[in-house]
């Protein structure tokens, strides 16, 4: 029996430790990235918000036969052909939450977001820039195209590094736009730092409901331990 209490114990400590260090990662993914934070980012030096566009732009004409508006998509669900717009119009991201409603345009930063074909990946990403002290690249989203030799014709897009990304095809979408977009453009760095905690935070999501159900069965299994030895102290007076 002593050892059984000792071994819970160990238990106990063990997962209040894993639960106390996840809602520290929570914290600071909120403080450090923001509270939408699904995604994967880059940072782009040596290139300007401007010079980031033109070069996209050229880059996206050189994949492509379709318009310089947007680009024909097969999308999975019904097998429809869908226009989608490969790069949208500047629009004005605040640079914190306490500037959001400013009328200065010097509390905000300029941004816009882009889609882009992949073959290699059988779909398009999705992912916004945003001209802050170097070129900030957040790729979003991956959408499937359909494809009649593919037995999961059904396929649901998801967000990179999100809690219903495919380990497998999550790495291979962030390696493919590496190759066929970033590295094209100008140089990068990966903030694997981001990465990490998004993925974490992710699992901390999928598995919520988990982590209560655990909870709550200790929080039971310590009640019980604690009202059994308040009986036995109790019975042990009532002996004396």
């Amino acid at each position: 029996m002593t050892s059984f209490v000792r071994f819970y114990k160990y238990i106990v400590i063990a997962y209040l430790f894993i639960l106390g260090m996840t809602i520290l990662v929570l914290i600071l993914n909120e403080r450090m990235y923001g509270a939408n934070m699904n995604g994967q980012i880059f940072y782009l030096n040596n290139i300007n918000f401007l010079d980031f566009k033109e070069k996209y732009k050229k880059l996206y004409k050189s994949s492509t036969t379709d318009s310089m508006e947007c680009f024909v998509f097969h999308e999975p669900f019904h097998g429809e052909y869908k226009k989608i717009e490969y790069m949208s119009k500047d629009y004005m991201v605040p640079k914190s939450l306490k500037k959001r409603g400013s009328t200065d345009s010097k509390d905000y930063f300029r941004s816009v977001y882009c889609r882009y074909p992949i073959s290699s990946i059988d779909g398009y990403v999705k992912f916004y820039v945003t001209d802050e002290k170097s070129i900030k690249v957040k790729l979003h989203e991956y959408n499937p195209s359909y494809s009649a030799n593919d037995s999961n014709q059904w396929k649901n897009y998801f967000a990179i590094n999100g809690r219903r990304a495919p380990y497998d095809k999550n790495k291979e979408t962030i390696s493919a736009f590496e190759k066929e977009v970033l590295s094209k453009i100008a140089p990068y760095e990966r903030d694997n730092i981001q990465g990490y905690i998004q993925k974490y935070v992710s699992f901390f999501e999928k598995y919520f409901l988990y982590y209560v159900g655990i909870t709550i069965v200790l929080l039971i299994l310590l009640t019980i331990r604690f009202l059994i030895r308040k009986i036995g102290t109790k019975s042990h007076r009532g002996d004396f």
